[in-house]
C-alpha cells in the first residue's frame, strides 16, 4: 500500500513539474521491502496496476512521460535491487536450493495448484468468488460507501468527471485506484491458494475512492445506508449469538456488541445531537468492544499459548496434525512433528536422514513410535503434545488410550503421554 501511494505521488509530482525523486525512491524501497516480506506478489501486482494504468494516461503526453519515467527510473530500480538482492543471495549461499523453493514452489506452485490446501471452497465457482464474499462481509458497515465509491469512480476514470487543466491527472489517479482494487482481486481470485488477509490491501483504495468521490448533499443518504448496515450487524450479533454461543463468558460480550451497533444504527436514523466527533468516538468504542468480544469468543481457540503454559518447563514436545509454532517460541524446546510438516518440508529435506526421521514423521500412525522414541531419549522429562482437533478422531482407540488429555479447546488438544 505504501509503495502504491508513493508511486502515485511520484507520477503526480512529475506530471505537475515538481521534484519527484524522493517519492520515486520511497516507492521502490517500499516495493523491495514488500518483496522481502511477502514475496513476488508485491512487485507483480504493483507492476500490473501501473502498466495497465497507461490506458488512462496514454492520450496526455506529459502524464504518459511522467508515468513511464517513474516506472523505469534507473535510480529506483538500483535501490530496489540493492535492497532485495543481497538478502536472497546470502540465503541461497547458506541454503542451496532456497531460490527454487521460494520463487517456484512458494509462488508458482502455490498459485497454480492446491499444494497447500488453501482453496477458498471446494466448489470451483464458489472458490473464485471467495474474496468477493470476504470483502462484502469485511467492509460492513461501510459496504454501501465502498459500492458508491466504485460506481462514481468508473465514469470519472473514463472521462465523464469534472473538466479542467488537472482533469487528466485526476482521471489517471482515480483509474489507477480502481486498478489497485480490481487487479489484486482478479489475481487472488484466480489463485488456488486463498487466505482472507491476502485481500486486505484492496481496502485502502476502496475507502479512498469512497471518501474522495462523496458528493455534497449526499451526507443524509450515506448516513441512512450506514445506519441500515449497523442495524443489520446489530441484529445479526444479537440474534445469532445465543445460537452460536449458547453459554460461556463470550455471550454477554457479543450481545453487548449487538446492542452497541443497534444503538448506533438508530442514532444514525434519527441523528439528534450527532456530530462528527461524537460519531467517531461512539463508533470507535463499538469497534473496540467488537475486538474484545472477538477475543472472548474465539481467542482461546485461536491461540494455544494457555495450553503450552500448562506443561512443566522440562516437558518434551510433539506437534500432531499441524505445526504449532508457539511450542518452540514459548518453551525454547524443539518439537517432534507428526503429520504436520507442511511448509517446513524445505528445511526437513535438508536435514541428515537420522535427524529428519526423528523430528519429522508424515504418517499419522507413526505417532506412537515417535512418542516412545522421545520418551526413551530422556525418561526424566514428560512428553506433551498439542493435537489438531481434527486429527484426534483419526487415532485408534489404542493410540488415544496412550495419552491423558489435560485440556482442550475446539481446535486443539493438550495431552500427556502415559
Amino acid at each position: 500500500v505504501s509503495a502504491f501511494a508513493l508511486m502515485v505521488e511520484a507520477v503526480a509530482a512529475r506530471a505537475e513539474g515538481r521534484p519527484a525523486l524522493g517519492f520515486t525512491l520511497g516507492a521502490f524501497f517500499a516495493m523491495a521491502l514488500a518483496l522481502l516480506t511477502k514475496g513476488l506478489a508485491a512487485p507483480v501486482l504493483l507492476g500490473g496496476i501501473f502498466v495497465v494504468s497507461l490506458f488512462f494516461a496514454w492520450r496526455e503526453a506529459a502524464l504518459r512521460r511522467a508515468l513511464l519515467r517513474t516506472l523505469f527510473d534507473p535510480w529506483g530500480w538500483l535501490l530496489f535491487l540493492a535492497t532485495a538482492v543481497p538478502w536472497f543471495w546470502f540465503v541461497e549461499k547458506a541454503n542451496p536450493g532456497h531460490a527454487q523453493f521460494f520463487f517456484i514452489h512458494e509462488h508458482f506452485a502455490r498459485f497454480t495448484t492446491t499444494v497447500h490446501a488453501r482453496q477458498g471452497a471446494h466448489n470451483a465457482f464458489a472458490d473464485k468468488l471467495y474474496f468477493v464474499g470476504v470483502l462484502a462481509a469485511g467492509l460492513l458497515p461501510w459496504l454501501g460507501s465502498a459500492v458508491r465509491g466504485l460506481k462514481g469512480a468508473t465514469p470519472f476514470a473514463l472521462g465523464r468527471g469534472p473538466q479542467g487543466p488537472k482533469a487528466p491527472l485526476h482521471r489517471w489517479i482515480v483509474g489507477t485506484s480502481l486498478l489497485a482494487i480490481l487487479v489484486p482481486l482478479a489475481f487472488f481470485s484466480v489463485s488456488h491458494s486463498k487466505l482472507p488477509p491476502y485481500i486486505l490491501p484492496v481496502v485502502v483504495p476502496l475507502m479512498a475512492l469512497a471518501c474522495a468521490l462523496e458528493r455534497e448533499g449526499d451526507e443524509a443518504r450515506a448516513l441512512r445506508i450506514h445506519a441500515l448496515e449497523l442495524l443489520f450487524l446489530g441484529a445479526l450479533f444479537g440474534l445469532a449469538a445465543p445460537f452460536l454461543l449458547p453459554g460461556g463468558t463470550a455471550l454477554p460480550w457479543v450481545l453487548a456488541v449487538g446492542l452497541a451497533f443497534l444503538g448506533l444504527g438508530f442514532w444514525a436514523l434519527r441523528p439528534k445531537g450527532l456530530t462528527q466527533n461524537r460519531w467517531m468516538a461512539a463508533l470507535s468504542g463499538s469497534l473496540l468492544l467488537l475486538t474484545l468480544a472477538a477475543q472472548a469468543a474465539v481467542g482461546r481457540d485461536k491461540s494455544s499459548d494457555h495450553l503450552v503454559k500448562q506443561a512443566p518447563p522440562s516437558a518434551q514436545w510433539m506437534s500432531v496434525g499441524y505445526y504449532f509454532q508457539n511450542i518452540p517460541f514459548r518453551t525454547g524446546h524443539r518439537a517432534v512433528i507428526v503429520a504436520g510438516t507442511g511448509e517446513l518440508a524445505y528445511g526437513a529435506e535438508r536435514l541428515p536422514a537420522e535427524e529428519r526421521n526423528f523430528w519429522f514423521r508424515e504418517n499419522l500412525h507413526d505417532l506412537m513410535p515417535a512418542a516412545r522414541a522421545l520418551q526413551a531419549a530422556d525418561a526424566s522429562r514428560p512428553v506433551f503434545a498439542l493435537f489438531d482437533a481434527s486429527i484426534w478422531p483419526h487415532l485408534t482407540a489404542e493410540e488415544r488410550g496412550a495419552w491423558d488429555v489435560v485440556d482442550r479447546t475446539r481446535t486443539t488438544y493438550l495431552a500427556r503421554l502415559r
